[in-house]
C-alpha cells in the first residue's frame, strides 16, 4: 500500500509539473504572437491616427 501510494504521489507530482511547463510554453508562444501582432498592426494604427490629424475634415 505505501510503495503505490509513494508512486501515485510521485506521478501527480510529474503530471503536475509537466502541466505547468506546457502551460508555461503556451503562455510564452502566446506572449511572442501578441507581441508580433502588436508590433505588426501598431505602426498601421499611428499612422492612420496621424492621417487623420493632419487632413482637416
Amino acid at each position: 500500500m505505501k510503495d503505490e501510494r509513494v508512486e501515485n504521489l510521485g506521478l501527480r507530482f510529474l503530471a503536475m509539473l509537466a502541466m505547468c511547463a506546457i502551460a508555461f510554453v503556451v503562455l510564452s508562444l502566446a506572449s511572442k504572437v501578441v507581441g508580433y501582432w502588436i508590433a505588426k498592426l501598431m505602426p498601421r494604427r499611428i499612422e492612420e491616427i496621424e492621417r487623420r490629424r493632419r487632413t482637416p475634415p
